[in-house]
């Protein structure tokens, strides 16, 4: 029941708890948040930014499986406005809460289409084996090791890319974390293996469009089934805390511990 707190009319009095605070604003580009979508082919963009998705494919509304919304995309993908702005961008974090439907062999749940790059830093499920796997351009991979997609749960992958990836100064690090765990796992140097690697240089010049659902700039036969819930992308290395931020602010719509 409704009643007054001074002049104010309160439906509710929480005593004792407070809410978790939202995903940080600096340097977010995208956040598209499953809440959001009601029907149609446009996902709106809560950041504010204005870069909605446009759907394709075969994709659908699911308000139940992950406990939270979701959208279903079977043979669907999900691509943004082209954003104009990130010529001088050499990090990237990007954030994203996922079930996938099977473990094919080298599809990609998310992406970044660098046009006229041949550059595309996208995030891989490796050969099948279930991997959680980012690579650049083709040639260079890495994969969290012995972490992996899993698709029974609910699952939040945070991925930190910076230009150069070299383990060994520490210019490529990953986190992860999913409902199975205890809390969010944090992983950062070393906690990764290198699969392959070439001369490609990550570089984010020229227009940038971002997408899920299928890596960037990438055919349909790379796309991978799966129920998205949330995806963020940001032009800067988020910290762990920031990162935790974000992981608390859905552990408990999408029953994340």
């Amino acid at each position: 029941m409704a009643f007054r707190l001074g002049t104010n009319r309160v439906s509710r009095l929480i005593v004792g708890s407070t809410l978790p605070s939202p995903p940080p604003s600096s340097g977010l580009i995208g956040w598209y948040d499953a809440d959001d979508y009601i029907s149609g082919a446009t996902w709106t963009d809560r950041s504010g930014n204005g870069n909605d998705l446009t759907l394709a494919g075969t994709y659908s509304k699911d308000a139940s499986t992950m406990g939270g919304p979701s959208v279903l995309l079977n043979t669907g993908v999900a691509t943004s406005t082209v954003v104009s702005d990130w010529s001088a961008t050499t990090e990237i974090t990007h954030i994203e809460i996922v079930r996938l439907l099977s473990l094919s062999n080298f599809k990609g749940s998310w992406g970044l289409d660098i046009i006229g790059t041949s550059v595309e830093p996208s995030g891989f499920q490796l050969g099948g084996t279930g991997h959680i796997e980012t690579w650049v351009g083709g040639g260079t991979g890495y994969y969290l090791n012995p972490q992996a997609y899993n698709t029974t749960y609910n699952q939040f992958v945070a991925r930190r890319l910076q230009s150069g990836f070299d383990p060994a100064s520490g210019t490529l690090k990953i986190t992860y974390g999913d409902s199975s765990a205890t809390g969010l796992t944090q992983y950062g140097v070393g906690d990764f293996t290198l699969s392959r690697v070439n001369s490609t240089v990550y570089s984010t010049t020229g227009t940038v469009t971002m997408n899920f659902g299928q890596p960037g700039g990438l055919s349909g036969v790379y796309r991978q089934e799966g129920r998205y819930a949330v995806n963020l992308y940001y032009n800067r290395l988020l910290t762990d805390i920031e990162i935790q931020t974000i992981y608390d602010y859905y552990q408990t719509t999408y029953s994340l511990t």
